[in-house]
């Protein structure tokens, strides 16, 4: 909103005769002249109104078109090419949140899951079988059938250094997740590390996450290392902070270097951040099996 500045009829500044009608304001701090439409006296003046209101039409026609083309972009649904990291993500949290149950009796374990749903189903010019899934509330056409798998997950040989990963540390644990940005991530269905790093790490799943949670893309990949190196056994906000001083960003790098490695870069990286303390050489070892096992297993 503006605040006019009352000037006397046919004001002058600096020796300029403003023309009638003109009014002197001032508009987030910078003063200018308002001319009114209807007091345009020339032709160059119209010809600059008739410019400004062909290139707002233009805008207009444009802006429609943008949104006619993402209402058809969301009415496609989901592809097939999400379809199996998909599968993998579910099934995966779903066992560890069984297998983190503490109910002092009984211990859980999946052992299949069967999917039916609602898919589209055409060839592409290749001869392949292509699907997609419809976005709920999508009007149905005449190709669209139904999927029914059966999946039973198969237990990874060698995995147990990688089930000392504690992918479920809530989210405000990681250091560069402040209060605004929790609300963000809560928002779009995020609460755990273990949830950042399944969904951000697919290309084109990134792209959408930095679209809905607002922030630039090198402000995600920080939440995303912090979100893997926070897993570590007994990792603390603190502990990634100095990983990252030390230069990893990343389980793989972390499983990359021996102990002893880790222990040098961790400790030279330390002293730069207030109040981190030294790595224990046993700690060291459990997070380089760690790593190194979820490097073998992804």
């Amino acid at each position: 909103m503006s605040d006019d500045i009352e000037v006397p009829s046919r004001p002058s500044i600096s020796g300029a005769i403003l023309r009638a009608g003109t009014e002197v304001i001032r508009n987030d701090g910078v003063i200018g002249i308002f001319r009114p439409i209807d007091s345009l006296g020339d032709e160059d003046d119209r010809k600059l109104v008739e410019g400004l209101a062909a290139e707002v039409a233009r805008l207009q026609k444009e802006n429609e078109a943008l949104r006619a083309e993402v209402a058809a972009l969301r009415g496609e649904g989901r592809h097939y090419d999400e379809l199996g990291t998909a599968i993998a993500n579910a099934t995966d949290q779903l066992q560890r949140q069984l297998a983190e149950s503490d109910n002092g009796v009984t211990r859980f374990a999946l052992r299949e899951v069967q999917l039916d749903t609602k898919v589209g189903l055409d060839l592409d010019d290749l001869g392949n079988l292509r699907y997609r899934f419809p976005t709920p509330g999508a009007p149905e056409d005449a190709s669209v059938g139904r999927l029914t798998l059966t999946i039973v997950p198969i237990p990874v040989e060698g995995a147990e250094a990688g089930a000392e990963l504690r992918r479920s540390v809530p989210l405000e644990e990681l250091p560069s997740v402040d209060a605004r940005a929790l609300r963000a991530l809560t928002a779009a269905g995020l609460f755990r590390a273990g949830d950042l790093v399944s969904v951000g790490s697919r290309a084109r799943v990134a792209t959408e996450l930095e679209r809905r949670l607002g922030v630039e893309r090198a402000t995600l990949r920080t939440w995303l290392s912090e979100a893997e190196l926070v897993t570590l056994p007994e990792a603390t906000g603190k502990h990634v902070l100095v990983l990252r001083a030390a230069g990893f960003t990343s389980l793989a790098e972390v499983g990359a270097v021996s102990a002893d490695d880790l222990v040098k870069r961790f400790d030279g990286a330390a002293r730069k951040v207030r109040g981190a303390p030294p790595l224990d050489a046993g700690l060291a070892e459990r997070w380089v099996a760690a790593a190194a096992a979820a490097r073998r297993t992804s």
